[in-house]
């Protein structure tokens, strides 16, 4: 069972040209992405980041257009009553049976102007409705298999948490810019641990940033910027600095997962590569904070 979660931020809609075709345009760039899972069978899943709908597309617009021209990708248009764009999950069940035996959350951070207050605490927002959502779909689950299902969340723009962990307690991997993080912060972490499903929260957005760790029993985790045609990595993480967060999970006995890069020349960095201590390299608040 494989899955490839794209982490947002496919196409910069900025860089749309007026003279282009915008159906033409738009489907060329995605597919840069989308055609290595393509071709090879793999299913893949789609969250938007603060660019992809900056272009001649709304969201909406642009989860019909996904699932219409790319056979193995996996998108949905949110709930009714969802404010945001593709909010949803994927639940994995066992071979044999219909129990959920693990679940991945797809979330909205938003665009670069849609939010509260932002360029005050920070960039991108989290409303009320999405967590509402979470909520209802976790004591679904729950009552489905009896038991919470444990789940990952993947979103474009990290949480405030994300930046307290930096800070506060030991880390493994890297920050090389200032991280933003969500102007409007939801309670994830402590619905998370009420309901007992949330596992991990992968984010992307910060290019030069790849650190991870535990934060009240919850890994939080930047994955690695793919794409090309924007800033870094930078080349001091190496020749080769592009590629993946990878994870295996494991379902039995226990739910358990591990993870770890893979670069665009098939090197293997493991998860727990350069280690950061408490109090190092502190950033006392989020990108665009003023």
């Amino acid at each position: 069972y494989q899955r490839r979660v794209h982490g947002g931020d496919v196409i910069s809609g900025e860089g749309y040209p007026k003279s282009a075709d915008p159906k033409e345009w738009v489907l060329k760039y995605m597919n840069y992405s989308f055609w290595p899972c393509e071709s090879r069978g793999i299913h893949f899943l789609y969250i938007f980041g603060n660019w992809d709908r900056e272009g001649p597309f709304n969201g909406k617009q642009l989860v019909d257009l996904v699932k219409a021209n790319w056979k193995y990708a996996i998108i949905e248009h949110s709930a009714p009553g969802v404010q945001g764009d593709a909010v949803y999950n994927q639940v994995v069940y066992p071979s044999r049976g219909n129990i959920p035996a693990f679940n991945i959350y797809l979330f909205d951070t938003h665009g670069n102007t849609d939010c509260p207050d932002y360029l005050k605490n920070g960039c991108g927002c989290f409303p009320d409705s999405e967590i509402a959502w979470y909520n209802q779909t976790s004591h679904t689950l729950s009552a489905a298999a009896g038991k919470p299902v444990p789940s990952l969340v993947f979103q474009h723009i990290a949480l405030q948490e994300h930046l307290e962990m930096w800070n506060t307690l030991s880390t493994y991997g890297r920050k090389d810019e200032d991280s933003s993080c969500l102007a409007v912060n939801p309670p994830l972490i402590a619905l998370g641990n009420l309901n007992g499903d949330i596992k991990g929260i992968s984010v992307g957005h910060d290019h030069d940033t790849d650190f991870s760790g535990f934060y009240k029993g919850i890994f939080l985790m930047y994955g690695r910027k793919t794409g090309y045609t924007s800033y870094g990595p930078p080349t001091s993480w190496g020749s080769h600095p592009r590629g993946a967060r990878v994870f295996l999970m494991n379902l039995n006995p226990t739910f358990s997962f591990t993870t770890w890069f893979r670069e665009e020349d098939g090197s293997f960095v493991p998860g727990d590569a350069h280690p950061h201590t408490a109090g190092q390299g502190v950033q006392p608040k989020c990108n665009h904070a003023i």
